[in-house]
């Protein structure tokens, strides 16, 4: 049985970026140069398995917008330095 992602909608600072690029994408196919890997929490052990190297957050309802509120704030505060 084949699951359909859910489209999530973007803040507007994502939707508008020309170097930002959202995709969703099997765990087993995300590409080796990924940078930030956002899963529920549920999947953040195989993610981190599969790539390491990058920056893993971890929702626990993919529904709940003060989450992505907070990894929003988290990546420009990494950003920002």
């Amino acid at each position: 049985m084949a699951l359909e992602a859910e489209e999530l909608e973007l803040p507007d600072f994502l939707n508008n970026s020309s170097e930002e690029e959202i995709h969703e994408k099997m765990l087993s196919n995300l590409p080796e140069d990924i940078d930030i890997v956002v899963t529920h929490e549920s999947l953040t052990d195989r993610a981190k398995a599969v790539r390491p190297n990058a920056v893993h957050y971890s929702v626990s309802n993919f529904l709940e917008g003060e989450q992505y509120d907070a990894i929003i704030e988290k990546i420009r505060e990494t950003r920002q330095g």
